[in-house]
């Protein structure tokens, strides 16, 4: 019985493992898209003041959705890949 216990809370581990990754790719997620809505903000501000070229503004949109999905992406692949390994270990 102490066999199936301990494989138990392994999986338990592993689920708990793979919860907190998550949250930490929400949280990366979240943090990163309120910094693309304030740059955002803050270049609509700017624009006010002085008109930027659409070409320039798009690019760096473009750059940072990019990183925002690099960043989650590999968040989310580093979680599941932790969670299949303790699973494989336990």
């Amino acid at each position: 019985m102490s066999g199936w216990n301990s494989r138990r809370n392994t999986v338990w581990t592993s689920i708990g493992s793979l919860a907190g990754h998550l949250l930490a790719s929400t949280i990366t997620f979240v943090v990163l898209f309120t910094l693309g809505w304030l740059l955002s903000w803050y270049l609509s501000s700017l624009e006010r003041l002085h008109t930027f070229e659409p070409e320039s503004v798009a690019r760096l949109e473009r750059y940072w959705f990019g990183a925002d999905v690099l960043l989650c992406g590999a968040a989310t692949i580093a979680s599941i890949l932790r969670f299949i390994r303790d699973l494989l270990e336990g």
